[in-house]
């Protein structure tokens, strides 16, 4: 018996590392956010810097144009989602969760809300700039960098410690335990008696 006990527990220890095709496919979705990232903050400097050289009639303009634009790319992507679920809960019959899980349409939507959050900011720019004179306006144009950067970095690691939970629910044993391991009945003493059902 102790001699099967350490090839059990390495068995299930292989089976608990993530394979390096699992890995890659969540480095790979990490580093799109991080390319997301790195967009939104060249973005946010690009905002900055017209901000500071540019007249401000002539910014709004700019905010104005680059709101509306943001606000398309986030329709599309709430456009998409919906269309990408709703194509699939047709095709197979699953709920609504687990489609949006399986085919990305998640993962489009919340792209979608970013995009909104953005533009929302962006919309709010020169309010902020006309009210805030100088420094107070240059250091709230810095927290949103930051907001952006503590945000992506704070959604990368969420995702990678969601996807490798979600990857051991998948290889654990406790599932199929529960689902072979007969029902139970309790009679009126409190007992638990077993069923044949």
């Amino acid at each position: 018996m102790n001699k099967e006990l350490p090839a059990k527990i390495e068995e299930i220890q292989k089976r608990k590392r993530l394979p390096a095709e699992a890995s890659k496919s969540i480095c790979k979705k990490i580093y799109i956010d991080y390319a997301v990232g790195i967009i939104t903050l060249i973005y946010f400097i690009y905002i900055i810097l017209a901000s500071m050289f540019l007249v401000q009639s002539v910014f709004e303009v700019i905010s104005r144009v680059s709101t509306f634009t943001i606000l398309a790319l986030a329709i599309t992507a709430f456009e998409i989602s919906y269309r990408k679920n709703e194509l699939k809960l047709k095709m197979t019959g699953e709920d609504s969760e687990k489609s949006a899980q399986s085919n990305g349409s998640g993962r489009l939507a919340m792209y979608g809300i970013e995009l909104m959050g953005i533009a929302t900011f962006t919309l709010f720019i020169p309010h902020i700039l006309k009210e805030l004179a100088g420094r107070a306006a240059t250091n709230i144009m810095l927290l949103a960098i930051f907001v952006v950067v503590y945000y992506c970095i704070t959604k990368s690691i969420f995702v990678y410690k969601y996807r490798v939970r979600e990857y051991e629910r998948a290889v654990s044993d406790i599932t199929e335990i529960i689902k072979k391991e007969p029902k139970r009945k309790k009679k009126d003493t409190g007992k638990a008696e077993l069923s044949n059902d």
